[in-house]
């Protein structure tokens, strides 16, 4: 039981630093609108980590359903014609459940990169979301396809849901 309540004591001490070092790595220059897979891959191990507790580790579905309509995407230019393929078959199915919107809105941005394609016809996406300010991402998580798509069904569910309750 001591053992207990000193490790409770030690994790309530640490809370402070812990949230001050995802603050810091939000606000942080290299936790930026990224410009090459290279650099998702580097941020996503190391600096973006950090900034996840700022989202709460909200589950992909809650974030999507809070942002509702409107979230941007971008696509690096650096991305070959494969990921772009890949890109654009990501956004068709985030379309298809109105989660992307090409209308340019500064409070709800949501950046697609593609990372590398693993085997012929599969690959995932890695998603970055930031409020408001889109020169700061935070990490979300990595996606296939087939998750989108539950993602998206899941956000539907939840919005029939509250229109049932509201009646």
């Amino acid at each position: 039981m001591k053992k207990i309540l000193m490790i409770m004591a030690v994790l309530i001490m640490l809370c402070p630093d812990i949230y001050a070092s995802a603050k810091k790595a939000e606000e942080s220059p290299a936790v930026q609108v990224l410009t090459s897979n290279k650099n998702a891959r580097k941020l996503e191990g190391g600096m973006l980590k950090l900034a996840r507790p700022a989202l709460k580790k909200t589950p992909m579905a809650v974030v999507m359903d809070d942002i509702d309509m409107m979230v941007m995407y971008s696509i690096s230019q650096k991305a070959d014609e494969e990921e772009k393929q890949f890109a654009a078959q990501a956004i068709n199915v985030l379309e298809s459940y109105n989660k992307v919107s090409e209308i340019d809105d500064p409070d709800y941005r949501m950046c697609i990169y593609i990372d590398n394609p693993v085997g012929e016809n599969f690959s995932e996406i890695i998603l970055y979301i930031s409020r408001p300010d889109p020169s700061i991402m935070v990490f979300v998580g990595n996606f296939t396809i087939g998750s989108l798509k539950k993602v998206g069904e899941i956000s539907d569910q939840r919005r029939m849901e509250r229109r049932r309750a509201k009646r």
